[in-house]
């Protein structure tokens, strides 16, 4: 892919801990690279990282719930397909308050979401029931292989 993928943007004032806004643009594009070489596909992505208000702000506008949510995805370009390009938005607040509760690593749980976010724009629906096994194998899997583990979520 040409250019600088993905493109990565943080919230202003966000805590990142343990991330700087360097690392976490490194490990944003480990995590999907690792997604693109399981699932033979790759997305060229822009990821925006926000805390718990705009992501309810963001949720409200675009899909009428006023709640926070893990991630949202957006394709750019009418759809999956190949080489699909879309925009991730991953909620920082959400991962941390998550993975507190599951017991998982902030990391491990970041890494859930841009996977999650970035296997909708690849024409996944977790909406289907069998869709949403296959999803949740895919995830499994692409966590797997990069060494993380998200425990209570599959």
């Amino acid at each position: 892919m040409e250019g600088k993928w993905p493109e990565v943007d943080v919230e202003d004032g966000l805590d990142l801990l343990p991330f700087t806004e360097n690392s976490l643009a490194t490990f944003t594009k480990r995590v999907l690279e690792g997604l693109f070489l399981l699932e033979k596909q790759s997305l060229r992505l822009s990821v925006h990282f926000c805390g718990d208000a705009a992501m309810r702000d963001l949720h409200e506008k675009w899909l009428g719930d006023s709640s926070s949510t893990d991630v949202m995805s957006f394709p750019l370009e009418g759809g999956p397909v190949v080489a699909a390009q879309g925009e991730l938005l991953v909620c920082i607040d959400h991962a941390r308050a998550q993975a507190a509760s599951y017991g998982n690593a902030f990391e491990h749980e970041l890494a859930l979401y841009l996977v999650h976010g970035a296997l909708h724009l690849m024409g996944y629906d977790d909406h289907d029931p069998v869709e949403l096994v296959r999803m949740k194998a895919s995830e499994a899997r692409v966590l797997k292989q990069l060494g993380l583990a998200v425990e209570g979520r599959h």
